[in-house]
């Protein structure tokens, strides 16, 4: 754990001290919504609408809106504390990966992979700027929802991870691709441990989504 936590956080300390930049501005220094805390718009309305009223971005993210809101409420316009909860994000994403690979891979590969994906270059976009908080809670939320139903379990593990994939689902839409990683997961234990394949799981993902 150790190892990962530092793999994970090193390369990104650097950007504790860094201002806002690009979309961060439109999303925290220039949105109403945000200021105001308006958490009805949040839910109602456009991604952007709080930066832009006229914003027809077809994007849905109320979870992210609403952190970038609590921030604001409890630090102003501070950038230090957005970068640290995108560095704690980070790590947090980076642990919840380990898990579900030592699940997959046994725990040697698991550990190397889970070290490998910390330090992926294409995280820095998503951990470096505030704006890819979305990036991060969605991926932690379904992470956390994948190591769940990827264990056996009756209806509570069932319903835990269905919050969690709800919860991905309003933080970014790349959540969509969980349904299709839970048949991957189910494909892999049944040739490997020639278990029956899980179907609630998936019939729970894939009504959220359809939601």
């Amino acid at each position: 754990m150790w190892l990962l936590l530092l793999a994970a956080a090193l390369p990104y300390l650097n950007a504790l001290p860094n201002d806002f930049t690009l979309d961060d501005h439109g999303l925290i220094e220039q949105n109403e919504a945000v200021a105001a805390f308006d958490f009805v718009a949040f839910f109602s309305q456009d991604y952007w609408a709080g930066y832009d009223a006229n914003a027809e971005s077809g994007l849905y993210r109320p979870l992210t809106l609403t952190t970038l809101a609590t921030e604001r409420a409890l630090f102003g316009l501070q950038p230090l504390p957005y970068h640290a909860t995108n560095l704690l994000l980070h790590i947090v994403v980076t642990l919840l990966a380990w898990r579900l690979l030592r699940d997959v891979a046994g725990d040697r590969v698991g550990l190397w992979a889970a070290a490998l994906f910390a330090v992926l270059p294409g995280h820095a976009e998503a951990v470096v700027a505030v704006a890819g908080r979305a990036d991060l809670l969605a991926t932690a939320a379904a992470l956390a929802a994948l190591c769940i139903w990827n264990r056996p379990g009756g209806w509570r593990r069932w319903v835990a991870g269905g919050v969690f994939y709800g919860l991905a689902l309003l933080a970014k839409e790349q959540a969509v691709v969980v349904p299709g990683l839970l048949l991957a997961l189910d494909w892999l234990r049944y040739h490997r441990q020639q278990r029956r394949w899980h179907w609630q799981p998936l019939a729970v993902s894939v009504l959220l989504l359809l939601a």
